[in-house]
């Protein structure tokens, strides 16, 4: 019995929240399904394709011994590579935030090190 107690008590404060800071007006209107989606790019398959891939050689990372780490620098050359990928390397590179990335290394670091 009490392990449904975090439920209700998660469906109590998303309820409170919607009653809170939703208007009426909005809690009112009906919601219409989405128009049909449109068919994937080439780029979309292609990195959905890459994604299934990756999650893939990480779960079977027992089986073949390369590393994740090792798995993810290979999706990310083939999402990045000349007439193959979904993105240029250049827009790739520029597009990635340098200090958030070496903040999580160092976290990442400091965490095993502390371990």
């Amino acid at each position: 019995m009490w392990c449904w107690v975090p439920i209700g008590e998660a469906y109590v404060a998303v309820a409170a929240a919607l009653q809170r800071f939703v208007p009426p007006a909005e809690r009112r209107r009906p919601i219409h399904p989405a128009a049909a989606p449109l068919p994937w790019t080439r780029e979309e398959r292609l990195v959905a394709g890459v994604l299934a891939a990756l999650m893939a050689l990480w779960l079977a990372e027992p089986l073949h011994g390369q590393s994740g780490a090792l798995v993810a620098v290979a999706g990310a050359l083939v999402l990045t590579a000349p007439r193959i990928g979904a993105i240029r390397f250049e827009e790739a590179v520029s597009s990635i935030d340098w200090t958030l990335l070496l903040f999580m290394a160092a976290s990442l670091v400091g965490g095993g090190l502390a371990a």
